[in-house]
């Protein structure tokens, strides 16, 4: 660069300094991604394809890919970004990167100067600038692109050597002929390793757009081919966090070689470019025209998945393991990898079909995450009674969805085996005069009902990890605040059976005002393990909602006449407690196939299991006979049977006649544990007040212990 060049530039930079923002200017940053008026003929504008493995050494699918040719003399072909921020640069992988001491200019052509340029507007500290980026951009809060890369670029000498140093903060720029300082070598280095950049700035000074940083004469240049002919890829995305993990966990899903800057991370969020231009063009605040073949795209219909039975923004860790599968009804299959923030935008072209059948697959090989889906959407039962998507179980069937309209909402859970064995594991203890069963039911109803809140409600907020690092009180009560939020949404309908106020170990949580507040109930790791097993009653507002369907009655010697219809909910807090089933006034609303199974007669009657994986009633007497309980074990330990299910022990067979029977036991001894695992063919591990892996010996003939085995597994 000549001297007078130098100065020029160095004046154009420096007159950004220092100065007072104004409003206009930063909207008209906007611009096309190169100057059309180079290009000689016609501009082809095409996305890239769709892939539930992408990868680093092609564009991200529903990158915007420019084509076309270069008209001969007509110079570089410059990167125009769409918005200002942090510029950085990420090399082709197995390049040349020089060590501060080899920087020199002689030493340029060595080095790889080619690659992604990123632009980040993510760490902007200006409100104004990010609201007026907010309104170029023209899209709302879950589909607003923070980041957008520009591809395969040549980072020019100019940029390196001239430019850069003038950008960077507090640097005093280089007189002509000065040697390099340690400084801006420095920088040099840590720019070409993706380490730092300077930020693209507007010139609030200049009147027009052509004194902004994206239109300078040293930005990086697009890669043209000898025969003048370019390909150029833009892709975009949402810089996300997850709601229900560390972020961390996006490094297991990403593909070799992407790191956190890479569009092919999972952390960010992509969206397609062509939409984020369409819509950019729409505010008015374009500088350039959109070319024709991008204005004339395709809409997008919109799929949303969330965790959180609201339709929501969200971003789970969940997602991104996932490819959301696509079929049309000539059966051709489209497979894209879920964005962290459940957002997957299909192209649909004038006259295509808007139908599809959804599915969810495991979309990375070595971290396979399976999980179930539904419509977000509400349904009426029989009797028009509305029932919300959380009130229903999810499925690994197709859903049929039309795109036609705004958005098709779908949830994602996990599996319940999976959340129910998530800790932590508590270790309790009975209090003074307080039974065993009590203690046992208390916690596997706890875990039970958190599992389900978290899973179908509160989509993995409830029982996030992070929450137990949370120091700050401030924090800790906006974290919870979210959470009550979206559980209180969906149980406000359903009544508060405990009245004003319910009394907690720490001490009285308050009825709030104008309604109560079930997440109270279990936000902060509440109910206390440590409370009275008595407080089980906390839960069965929980089961009330879940299940609300009043019980048809069961015929109870002779008679089917109902003197006090319970709800399903109620009725397996019952069953699962195993009492008041031989009060005559509410006798019949058990089914006789539940009653003595606990907690996995709870989950049968539910509708939560399918049926019972052991469930082979003892012939009456004192004990069960050798062959029984040898049946009972191999059945318990064949591998059927997988960890989270739920399962309830008696001592002996009579103590559990008597229950089917529908007559008190007041001296039974049975345990409701979480099934954990077979140890050896000896010992099953288990979750209960002892924590997990507590063993506990399976009572072979000659040996004494827990002699009637049920269980029974989740279906969702």
């Amino acid at each position: 660069m000549t001297s007078t060049g130098l100065n020029q530039l160095t004046a154009t930079v420096l007159s950004k300094r220092g100065t007072k923002p104004r409003r206009a200017p930063v909207r008209r940053f906007a611009r096309f991604v190169i100057d059309t008026r180079l290009v000689d003929g016609d501009l082809t504008v095409t996305d890239a394809p769709y892939s539930p493995t992408p990868t680093v050494s092609a564009p991200y699918p529903q990158s915007l890919l420019l084509r076309g040719r270069v008209r001969a003399g007509a110079g570089p072909l410059r990167c125009r970004p769409l918005f200002p921020g942090r510029v950085l640069f990420l090399a082709d992988q197995g390049g040349v990167v020089p060590t501060p001491g080899q920087v020199t200019r002689e030493a340029y052509p060595n080095w790889t100067t080619t690659g992604l340029l990123l632009v980040d507007s993510g760490d902007l500290a200006d409100p104004r600038l990010k609201r007026q980026i907010n309104a170029l951009t023209g899209t709302d809060d879950e589909a607003r692109p923070s980041r957008m890369w520009y591809g395969t670029v040549r980072i020019p000498a100019a940029f390196l050597f001239d430019a850069l140093p003038l950008l960077a903060p507090d640097e005093a720029p280089p007189g002509p002929g000065c040697a390099l300082s340690a400084e801006h070598r420095a920088r040099i280095v840590a720019f070409l390793r993706g380490e730092w950049g300077p930020r693209l700035r507007v010139n609030r000074r200049s009147p027009t757009a052509s004194g902004d940083d994206a239109a300078a004469g040293w930005m990086p240049e697009f890669v043209v081919g000898a025969d003048n002919r370019f390909l150029i890829s833009v892709s975009a995305a949402a810089l996300v966090a997850p709601y229900d993990g560390k972020d961390s966990a996006f490094d297991l899903a990403a593909p070799a070689g992407a790191g956190r800057l890479h569009p092919a991370h999972p952390a960010n969020a992509a969206i397609p470019a062509r939409r984020v231009y369409q819509l950019a063009g729409q505010t008015g605040h374009l500088v350039d025209p959109l070319p024709a073949p991008v204005t004339s795209g395709p809409r997008y219909g919109l799929l949303k998945f969330t965790r959180i039975w609201l339709a929501q923004p969200d971003c789970s860790i969940l997602f991104p393991f996932q490819q959301v599968r696509l079929r049309d009804r000539d059966g051709n299959v489209l497979g894209q990898r879920l964005a962290a923030n459940g957002l997957l935008f299909h192209p649909l072209p004038p006259g295509a079909r808007t139908r599809f059948s959804v599915s969810l697959a495991p979309g990375v090989a070595n971290a396979v995450v399976r999980v179930r889906w539904l419509s977000g959407a509400a349904e009426e039962d029989a009797e028009g009674r509305k029932i919300e998507c959380w009130q229903r179980p999810g499925t690994d069937d197709p859903l049929d969805v039309d795109l036609a309209g705004d958005r098709v909402h779908i949830v994602i859970r996990r599996l319940m085996n999976h959340i129910m064995t998530d800790g932590p594991y508590p270790v309790t203890h009975a209090l003074r005069g307080e039974g065993r069963n009590w203690r046992c039911t208390f916690v596997s109803m706890r875990r039970v009902i958190r599992a389900l809140v978290d899973n179908r409600i509160a989509g993995g907020r409830l029982n996030d990890v992070r929450s137990n690092e949370i120091t700050d009180e401030d924090e800790r009560l906006r974290f919870d605040a979210r959470i009550l939020q979206i559980v209180d949404l969906a149980m406000q309908p359903y009544r508060n059976p405990f009245g004003t106020h319910l009394r907690d170990a720490a001490g009285f949580l308050p009825k709030p005002k104008g309604g109560w507040s079930p997440g109270a109930l279990l936000i902060g790791g509440r109910p206390d393990p440590q409370l009275p097993g008595s407080y089980a009653r906390w839960f069965l507002p929980f089961l009330n909602a879940f299940f609300p369907t009043l019980m048809p009655a069961t015929n109870v010697r002779g008679s089917s006449c109902h003197r006090t219809r319970l709800s399903l909910g109620h009725t397996a807090y019952l069953v699962w407690q195993s009492r008041d089933f031989a009060k005559n006034d509410v006798t019949r609303n058990f089914p006789d196939r539940v009653l003595g199974r606990g907690g996995p007669g709870a989950l049968v009657l539910t509708g939560l299991a399918g049926d019972f994986h052991l469930d082979a009633s003892p012939p009456p007497g004192d004990e069960a006979p050798d062959d029984y309980i040898n049946a009972s074990i191999a059945r318990l330990t064949d591998g059927g049977l997988l960890p989270g299910a739920l399962l309830q022990f008696w001592e002996n067979s009579k103590d559990f006649h008597r229950v089917i029977n529908r007559r008190v036991a007041r001296t039974a001894n049975g345990h409701s544990p979480v099934f954990a695992g077979v140890i050896d063919e000896e010992n099953v591990g288990i979750i209960d007040q002892g924590g997990r892996k507590h063993a506990v010996v399976l009572p072979t003939p000659s040996l004494s212990g827990y002699r009637i085995l049920i269980a029974a597994d989740w279906i969702e």
